[in-house]
């Protein structure tokens, strides 16, 4: 098992929707299943993934911060004279990555989750606000 903090030597791709009031984690065949695409057309989703994650962690070297987690978000658009899968959201961005930095000998992470986890222990009545709307804002 890999420990806290531990970079794995590939990336693990994992599926989930934004359909319902919260994250849903998918299986590989339940996203292939919901995408609408063929077989073909989904392999394109993890080549992709695979070069923005490539790009993002190779980015944060050059700038001295260790990438560890990210997002990417695509569609496909239904235009045969086009390149169909795009990048739908900001990639390589403390909102959709977790990266880090050694200060001081210290190893400081640098993302939203810093703030999440701020308010958890500071503001605790804040945060479970927050979770408690999030299904009524991902409604509207």
């Amino acid at each position: 098992m890999p420990t806290p903090g531990q970079i794995l030597p590939n990336p693990i791709i994992g599926y989930s929707t934004k359909l319902e009031a919260g994250d849903r984690t998918l299986t590989l065949e339940e996203a292939e299943y919901i995408s609408g695409l063929g077989p073909e057309q989904f392999a394109e989703i993890d080549s992709l993934a695979r070069q923005v994650n490539d790009a993002i962690t190779q980015q944060a070297e050059r700038t001295g911060f260790t990438h560890y987690d990210g997002k990417v978000e695509m569609a496909f658009r239904k235009d045969p004279s086009r390149n169909n899968l795009l990048l739908i959201a900001a990639a390589g961005t403390f909102d959709e990555d977790r990266l880090g930095i050694e200060m001081d000998g210290e190893f400081v992470q640098v993302s939203k989750e810093v703030l999440r986890q701020w308010y958890k222990v500071h503001q605790p009545r804040l945060a479970e606000e927050c979770e408690r709307l999030k299904p009524h804002i991902t409604e509207n």
